[in-house]
């Protein structure tokens, strides 16, 4: 009888134990989550800096946008810098003379 009290008892602990160390590893496996790129995505851009960017940069600007980051573009208002962001997903050149025609940038 006393053997079955202890082998309950230890099952107890274990199962317990298990359960802790469970919930503990999915906490930490929450903080080391890799950052989203549209997190890091610059607020402003300047024109020359906006036309240097790539196709994967401008797949994250694009990113952040739609997720509804702020982005502005040289002088541009709020609006204006996502309409050429926008724009400039699909054809580069046209959204880079919208922006040197209404941005002083």
């Amino acid at each position: 009888m006393v053997s079955d009290n202890r082998s309950l008892l230890m099952h107890r602990v274990l199962t317990m134990t298990a359960l802790c160390v469970g919930l503990a590893s999915a906490a930490l496996a929450q903080d080391y989550e890799e950052p989203d790129p549209a997190d890091l995505v610059p607020a402003h851009f300047s024109a020359a800096s906006f036309a240097a960017l790539d196709q994967y940069d401008l797949y994250d600007v694009t990113l952040a946008l739609k997720r509804g980051r702020n982005i502005r573009l040289a002088d541009c208002t709020p609006s204006q810098s996502r309409a050429i962001i926008e724009a400039s997903y699909d054809r580069r050149a046209p959204a880079m003379d919208m922006l040197r025609a209404t941005c002083s940038g």
